[in-house]
């Protein structure tokens, strides 16, 4: 499991500062929520797997920087973006979530996006502001199906 991810779920979609080296070299020795890291990375892949699983590969999810979107939307609905590293059970998820993420991969692929959500969700993922609209994008009907 790596540190940095381990930073993005304790810090939220912020840019971390320094470089991975410098990330790494912290934990190197020491990285005491590295059991709950990776149980809550396992359970968001599971889930994945279990809801989505056998659509990724048709989806627009299956392209690897919309997969990091993918799960960052499946671990924000289970745990939180930004949530303590203290063992929880994890949030259920809403009942039609493959609706969910089959309507945005629709979107994504053939719908009419405004350029500015088109031009972040064809970019890559190392950009904070477009790491946080590709999880607006993707929370956007999920608040509208759950309220």
């Amino acid at each position: 499991m790596s540190q940095p991810l381990q930073r993005s779920f304790q810090n939220g979609l912020n840019k971390v500062s320094g470089s991975e080296d410098k990330v790494y070299k912290e934990w190197e020795e020491d990285f005491p929520q590295g059991a709950e890291v990776a149980r809550r990375f396992r359970i968001v892949m599971d889930k994945i797997d279990e809801t989505f699983g056998r659509h990724v590969r048709s989806s627009a999810f299956s392209r690897k920087a919309l997969f990091h979107t993918l799960f960052t939307f499946y671990y924000d609905l289970l745990f939180g973006i930004g949530s303590s590293l203290v063992r929880q059970h994890p949030n259920d998820l809403p009942e039609d979530i493959v609706y969910i993420v089959q309507e945005k991969s629709d979107q994504i692929l053939h719908g009419s996006l405004d350029e500015e959500l088109a031009k972040v969700l064809r970019g890559a993922t190392g950009n904070m502001g477009s790491r946080k609209l590709r999880l607006e994008f993707m929370k956007d009907i999920a608040t509208r199906a759950t309220a």
